[in-house]
């Protein structure tokens, strides 16, 4: 399942999820692999990621809130690789996607900030719950 939050032509993606339970068991911190495809304007990345699940659910759960209103701001942090997502509120309504992504070998990088409404945001949070769910055979 892929997920994906796009609107007025700028995009984050998130696709090719894998889960592993076993290595999650054993307390491998990096038990989920993805690639994450951001665009912005004329501009694109696309880069592979690892996350523990734990952390995942987590972000999950506070882009839901920020998404009501019951939370002040979201971050995503892949140390692994130096991905960075962050989801900030900005006026009635509307929400900041910024990152920089780094492609795979870490040599190239890309900065990037647009706006979203809150239903999209929103929709984001419930379709990434849905791929986890789907991933923990839920």
């Amino acid at each position: 399942m892929d997920v994906q939050l796009s609107y007025r032509g700028n995009e984050l993606a998130i696709y090719n999820f894998s889960y592993s339970a076993v290595e999650d068991k054993k307390g491998n911190p990096y038990c989920c692999s993805f690639r994450l495809r951001a665009k912005s304007g004329s501009y694109g990345a696309d880069t592979f990621c690892e996350y523990g699940m734990k952390e995942l659910e987590e972000v999950q759960k506070y882009l839901e809130m920020l998404s009501n209103f019951a939370w002040a701001y979201t971050d995503f942090d892949d140390t692994a690789h130096g991905n960075i997502l962050r989801f900030r509120p900005i006026n009635a309504g509307f929400f900041s996607v910024a990152g920089t992504l780094r492609d795979d070998k870490g040599i190239h990088k890309m900065s990037f900030l647009f706006e979203v409404e809150q239903s999209v945001l929103n929709r984001f949070a419930r379709d990434l719950k849905a791929m986890i769910d789907e991933a923990k055979g839920k």
